[in-house]
């Protein structure tokens, strides 16, 4: 038997999803990393009119990664985990790679977890699960 040809999809999917050291999946997207800082407005007695601002709460947005392929099922099982009720927060890392595969940005998601997830439409051309997109929430990031 003939061994198949499989074509790395890897180096056009520029977005490592990563718990610790164990890669969940490659994505050729990735949205939605912000931080908002809600500013409050106070007004000092004596300071005639003078409006004074200082940094409030900190919020931050969802990240989206989409059109992913993996090899691994452990994505699909921690967001089954949370849909069963088990909420399981980590630590992730999204490590954005050139066409040599080193990394060039990093940033880890504090406490997040996947809130969506969008099957692919199906092909037998493919051996690798196609992941469309998923979101995560997450309290804080780090840029490393």
């Amino acid at each position: 038997m003939a061994k198949e040809n499989r074509v790395d999809p890897y180096p056009t999917h520029p977005f490592k999803l990563q718990i610790d050291d164990f890669v969940l999946g490659h994505f050729k997207e990735c949205s939605g990393l912000n931080e908002r800082i809600d500013i409050i407005q106070y007004r000092e007695g004596g300071t005639a009119g003078r409006v004074g601002k200082f940094p409030g709460a900190v919020e931050y947005g969802d990240v989206t990664l989409k059109y992913g392929v993996t090899s691994s099922g452990e994505l699909w099982s921690w967001m089954f985990e949370i849909a069963q009720g088990k909420l399981s927060c980590k630590n992730v890392d999204i490590i954005m790679i050139d066409h040599d595969h080193s990394s060039t940005f990093q940033w880890k998601l504090v406490n997040a977890c996947p809130t969506t997830w969008d099957g692919p439409s199906f092909r037998t051309d493919q051996q690798e699960t196609a992941i469309e997109s998923i979101s995560l929430s997450f309290e804080s990031f780090i840029r490393k």
